[in-house]
């Protein structure tokens, strides 16, 4: 049987569960086809000689869009070079092995959006030479089925090294209450729960980190010895003084606060989060006398030293994080104007939409053509951009929608038939996680008229052309949105709400 796991092996995960009271995430009640895309990466890479205790972590994400239920991770590590390293794998309740060296843990449940980055794959200690130590398999499943198996499986090659700094980064999901995982509501604060343990041979001396926050999230307070950036979403930190040895942990004593924006989506995991820690240096002898003279000094300096970048296994100095939003409604709402045309004319309807809120939307919609009429394609390039689909089209803008903003577009359609069909309709939707508040105004008729005139008359027409004709004119209006609406509107949501995490580097502030 493997070695269970040590007491100082399993510290980091310890320390962050003793100080959150976390327990397992919980999800929401699962739709009758539900669907949840893991996403698993393990850090760590390199075990340094003569070293503690090296942690493997597995870094587990649930990128929707629905929970994942019964989470369970296999780690097969039969291919380690048993000869080089001494290893163990995670044991205990939830735990069951399947021979020495293969064992499968259940994780429970996972939200749309939440992450787990302190699930430890696999404990090293001290190899007995360096150079390759073979390699370890990682793969998650869950009974919600996955629409992308290619990353639920990571095979990590493990290298043991001579020396050196080495810190792991080790991050919790932010929510209100960690003792049964109350979100934080829109509007309020949370703590946000992060370490580095020395999994080195060398006493660090000094600490450098970098925190950068989810979108809709900023730092509720502000700490000496840190640098923010104007957002507030970015700090900068540097502690000189501060003293972490092998097997130990550097953890803030108190929890650094974060905001969520009152008009922040919900209920959802705020993904993008990232803590990135490293060393400023190796201590030296007098390092803990000068440590506890300069015990509450935090400095910030101008630039980091070329060492601070210098970490043994740099693949696992950063972690990432979300803060789990409590439930924020949006209220869209949709209208078109009227349009008059000759048979084979091109007729331009134009839409508004708004949003109410109280939470910021980034709005679909659906199109189904009268019958009798065409819906067009519009230009690439322009606004909104469109997709084919039942018949109809599905839009999407720009951006997002903020709470009391309106948006206006226009659609052409084609006049194919001296009757008309009253069948027309544009359907808004949120392709964020807020709920519809008040469904009754999320759609409005599409009306087209014919007049007597002939193509380009006084009926008001453009005339033929004008865009990409959609066929199937005459299908159905769906009552959901299909595959392809998912897709476009999972596109349209990064390309609105993806934003470049910038790590500042530190500057001077005594």
């Amino acid at each position: 049987m493997h070695p269970r796991i040590p007491r100082a092996a399993a510290g980091l995960a310890a320390a962050l569960v003793a100080a959150t009271l976390t327990a397992t995430p919980a999800a929401a009640a699962p739709e009758a086809t539900p669907s949840a895309d893991l996403n698993l990466a393990v850090s760590g890479e390199r075990v340094v000689r003569y070293a503690t205790v090296k942690q493997f972590f597995v870094r587990l994400s649930n990128d929707g869009p629905d929970a994942a239920q019964g989470v369970k991770v296999t780690i097969d590590a039969g291919d380690i070079d048993q000869n080089v390293l001494i290893f163990g794998l995670p044991s205990g309740p939830g735990c069951e092995e399947d021979g020495p060296t293969k064992v499968t843990c259940e994780l429970g449940d996972l939200a749309s959006g939440t992450t787990v980055t302190d699930f430890p794959a696999l404990f090293a200690t001290t190899p007995k030479r360096k150079g390759s130590a073979g390699s370890f398999t990682v793969t998650v499943n869950a009974v919600t089925t996955d629409p992308n198996e290619a990353n639920n499986t990571q095979t990590v090659n493990v290298e043991a090294v001579p020396g050196g700094l080495d810190l792991t980064a080790v991050a919790r999901d932010v929510y209100a209450d960690y003792a049964d995982n109350t979100p934080v509501a829109p509007g309020e604060t949370g703590d946000l729960h992060w370490a580095l343990y020395n999994a080195g041979r060398d006493t660090v001396q000094g600490v450098t980190f970098e925190i950068a926050l989810p979108p809709y999230v900023t730092f509720a307070d502000q700490r000496p010895g840190c640098k923010y950036n104007a957002e507030n979403t970015v700090a900068s930190c540097r502690r000189d003084a501060r003293i972490v040895g092998p097997g130990e942990i550097f953890m803030m004593v108190r929890p650094m606060k974060v905001k969520v924006a009152a008009d922040a989506p919900g209920p959802v995991g705020l993904s993008g989060g990232w803590v990135v820690g490293y060393a400023n240096g190796k201590a030296g002898p007098d390092a803990r006398s000068l440590a506890a003279r300069s015990a509450g000094e935090d400095t910030v300096v101008e630039a980091a030293d070329e060492k601070v970048r210098r970490d043994a296994d740099p693949s696992d100095n950063a972690v990432q994080f979300a803060v789990v939003t409590g439930r924020n409604p949006v209220d869209l709402s949709v209208t078109g104007t009227p349009a008059t045309g000759a048979v084979g004319d091109t007729v331009e309807v134009a839409f508004e939409a708004t949003n109410k809120g109280p939470a910021t939307s980034s709005p679909l919609f659906k199109v189904q053509a009268p019958a009798g009429t065409t819906a067009l394609l519009p230009e690439a390039g322009t606004l909104p951009s469109c997709v084919e689909e039942d018949g109809g089209l599905v839009c999407g803008l720009d951006g997002e929608l903020g709470v009391g903003q309106t948006t206006s577009f226009a659609l052409k359609f084609r006049i194919d038939a001296e009757q008309v069909g009253a069948d027309g309709q544009i359907t808004v939707s949120n392709t964020f996680a807020s709920p519809e508040s008040a469904p009754e105004d999320n759609a409005a008729p599409i009306t087209i008229t014919v007049s007597g005139d002939g193509p380009g008359g006084p009926g008001g027409g453009s005339g033929g052309g004008g865009g990409l004709p959609v066929t199937g004119v005459q299908a159905t209006l769906l009552g959901g949105v299909g595959l392809l609406v998912l897709v476009v509107g999972g596109v349209l949501l990064v390309l609105a709400r993806r934003r470049r995490v910038v790590l500042v580097t530190p500057t001077e502030d005594r």
